[in-house]
């Protein structure tokens, strides 16, 4: 006798509905579409190109120069801050990733066969970046 599949409720999310465009009628005004041309600059391709122009720069100002241990520390402090918000947020990104994996693995009604091998490599490369990370 086969397993009886199980049977799962479909429901609709408010991102699963199609989205019509072009029902909605709205006008822009010119503030609006100002700062939405300033924030598609600066977070665009220019801005990050500027960015890493204006990085470099300042790289090779601090290597020629000879500015003091407080200045530098300044200018590492936003890098130093950015690297550790990622290492925050790899750890739980990669645990909510694999889960969401296995979840569906068991819908599926494959994680017999791949559920411990899936858990046993994340068990170790979490323990090999959480020892590399600190």
């Amino acid at each position: 006798m086969p397993p009886a599949s199980p049977q799962y409720e479909i429901i609709s999310t408010p991102s699963a509905m199609p989205n019509d465009h072009t029902t909605r009628t709205t006008t822009a005004s010119p503030p609006s579409a100002r700062r939405s041309k300033w924030k598609r600059w600066f977070f665009g391709i220019p801005g990050i190109l500027c960015g890493a122009v204006l990085g470099v720069l300042l790289g090779w100002v601090v290597q020629t120069t000879e500015p003091s241990a407080e200045l530098v520390s300044w200018i590492g402090m936003p890098g130093s801050l950015f690297i550790r918000a990622i290492k925050c947020l790899v750890t739980p990104f990669v645990f909510c990733s694999l889960l969401v994996g296995m979840v569906d693995m068991l819908a599926v009604g494959k994680a017999d066969a791949i559920g411990w091998r899936t858990g046993l490599l994340y068990l170790t490369t979490t323990v090999i970046t959480t020892t590399e990370g600190s």
